[in-house]
C-alpha cells in the first residue's frame, strides 16, 4: 500500500512550507541528494534525520570549467550595435560583432 505525501503530512499534523520543498524520503545515492549553494560554495544533504550526511565544496577545490580568456571587446561596438537593432537591422548588428 502506498501512502500519499499528503498522508503523510496530515499524520504528522503539519503541511507544505509557503515557501521550498517537501522531501519525501533520504536520498540513497548521491546524485539524489539536494543541493543547495550560491554558486561558490555548496552543500549536498541526503536527508537522513537520525544519521545525515552533508558533501561540502568549494570552487576553488575544482579546476575551471571555462578558463578566463579575457573579455570581448565589445565595448567600442556596443552603440552601433544597439541602434542597427533598434531599427530591426540585426544581420547589419551581427556583422560589427564578428569582425
Amino acid at each position: 500500500m502506498s501512502i500519499a505525501m499528503q498522508d503523510i503530512l496530515n499524520l504528522l499534523q503539519t503541511s507544505y512550507p509557503a515557501c521550498g520543498f517537501v522531501s519525501g524520503a533520504p536520498a540513497d545515492r548521491w546524485d539524489d541528494g539536494t543541493v543547495v549553494g550560491n554558486g561558490i560554495q555548496g552543500v549536498l544533504s541526503f536527508g537522513r534525520t537520525t544519521d545525515e550526511e552533508l558533501v561540502l565544496s568549494h570552487e576553488d577545490l575544482f579546476l575551471p570549467l571555462f578558463p578566463d580568456h579575457g573579455y570581448l571587446p565589445v565595448r567600442e561596438h556596443f552603440a552601433t550595435v544597439r541602434t542597427l537593432v533598434m531599427e530591426g537591422k540585426a544581420r547589419e548588428a551581427r556583422s560589427c560583432s564578428s569582425g
